[in-house]
C-alpha cells in the first residue's frame, strides 16, 4: 500500500530491483535453480529414459509427427490472447490485460520447448475465454437476436479444446501408430489393482520393471521398485536401463548387484515392447519371447493375467 500512491515509473523501478534482487541471491545460494533440472542426468538416462516421456516433448515435434489431435492445444491459447488484446482497447482494463498478455506469451513459448507447459497454459487461458463467452452471452441477451445468438454460440464452441482436437483427427491424414494397438489391449490395464494380487501374496522384497509400472507396484504391493518415472531417481532408472539391454549372462550379474527378488512385466506395456525390440540381445526381449533363463522362475498367475512375474534365483 506504501507503494501504490507513488508514480507508475517508481513503481516498475522497485519492481525490477526486486526481480534483480531475487536472481542475485539465486545465483548466489541455488544456481540449480535457474539451470536446466534435466542437466545432471546420465547420458544414458537421458537418451533412454527422458528423451521417451511425452511431456517433456516439444509441441513442434508432436505436430511434426502427425499427431494433429494437438492442434487444438495450439489455436486455443491464440484465442484467448487476442481476445486479451481485444480488451486492452477499454482504458480501465488495459494494463490488466496487457499483463495477462505477456503471461499467457511467456507460458505459450513455454509449451513450445515443453508440452507439460501446456496445463498451466490452459488454466490461464480459462480467465480470458470465459470472459469472452461472458461477453457474447451479455450481447445476447441485450440484442435478443439470431445473428448475437449465433455469436455466443460460436464463441462457445471455439473456446472449448475439444473442438480443434475433434476437428484436427477427422481431417488427419495419417493414422496413429498407438491406434492400432488399442484394438490388442491397453496399457492403462497393466494398472489394474486386481492384476496385482499374485503379486502382493509373494514376499516382500525388490522388483525389476518398466518405469511406468514403478508406482503401480509400489501402491498396490509391499515390495520396492528400482525404479519409476522421476528424474531424481536416476540412478534407478538407469539400472533398469541396463537389465534392458543385458545379455542373459550380464542381466544375472546385474540383477545380483541390484539385489533384485523379481522381475514383472506386462503384456500391454507396449512402449517397453517397442524398446525391447531394439535390443534383440537383451533380456526383456527374450523374456517377452518366453525365453526365461535358468535364474528365473516364472510364477504362476493364471493364463488371463497380464503381468509376467519372475522370482529369482540368484
Amino acid at each position: 500500500m506504501a507503494f501504490s500512491t507513488k508514480s507508475r515509473l517508481f513503481r516498475t523501478i522497485c519492481v525490477l530491483s526486486l526481480g534483480g534482487a531475487v536472481i542475485l541471491i539465486l545465483l548466489k545460494f541455488a544456481p540449480q535453480c535457474l539451470g536446466n533440472p534435466y542437466e545432471p542426468l546420465y547420458p544414458e538416462v537421458a537418451k533412454e529414459w527422458l528423451a521417451r516421456i511425452s511431456e517433456t516433448e516439444s509441441m513442434f515435434g508432436i505436430i511434426a509427427n502427425g499427431k494433429l489431435g494437438n492442434f487444438g492445444f495450439v489455436v486455443i491459447p491464440v484465442i484467448a490472447a487476442l481476445f486479451t488484446l481485444f480488451m486492452s482497447r477499454i482504458k480501465c482494463l488495459r494494463l490488466r490485460a496487457i499483463t495477462l498478455f505477456l503471461i499467457l506469451a511467456g507460458a505459450y513459448a513455454m509449451m513450445f520447448y515443453q508440452i507439460r507447459g501446456l496445463f498451466f497454459l490452459l488454466q490461464l487461458c480459462a480467465i480470458p475465454l470465459a470472459a469472452m463467452v461472458g461477453s457474447a452471452y451479455a450481447y445476447y441477451k441485450n440484442t435478443n437476436t439470431l445473428l448475437a445468438g449465433v455469436f455466443f454460440i460460436s464463441a462457445l464452441f471455439i473456446s472449448i479444446p475439444a473442438t480443434w482436437i475433434v476437428g484436427a483427427r477427422l481431417v488427419a491424414i495419417r493414422d496413429y501408430e498407438s491406434d492400432s494397438v488399442v484394438s490388442s489391449g491397453r496399457f492403462l490395464e497393466c494398472y489394474k489393482f486386481d492384476e496385482y494380487n499374485v503379486l502382493s501374496a509373494l514376499p516382500a522384497g525388490t522388483v525389476a520393471a518398466s518405469t511406468d509400472m514403478g508406482v503401480p507396484i509400489l501402491l498396490n504391493t509391499q515390495h520396492k521398485s528400482i525404479s519409476a518415472n522421476f528424474h531424481r531417481n536416476q540412478d534407478g532408472i538407469l539400472a533398469n536401463i541396463e537389465l534392458m539391454k543385458a545379455d542373459i549372462t550380464d542381466a544375472e550379474n546385474l540383477l545380483r548387484k541390484t539385489k533384485v527378488d523379481y522381475v514383472v512385466l506386462c503384456v500391454n506395456d507396449f512402449a517397453t515392447k517397442e524398446i525391447a525390440d531394439m535390443y534383440p540381445d537383451g533380456l526383456w526381449y527374450s523374456l517377452y519371447r518366453d525365453d526365461v533363463p535358468a535364474y528365473l522362475t516364472p510364477v504362476s498367475g493364471g493364463d488371463e493375467r497380464l503381468l509376467y512375474i519372475y522370482k529369482t534365483q540368484l
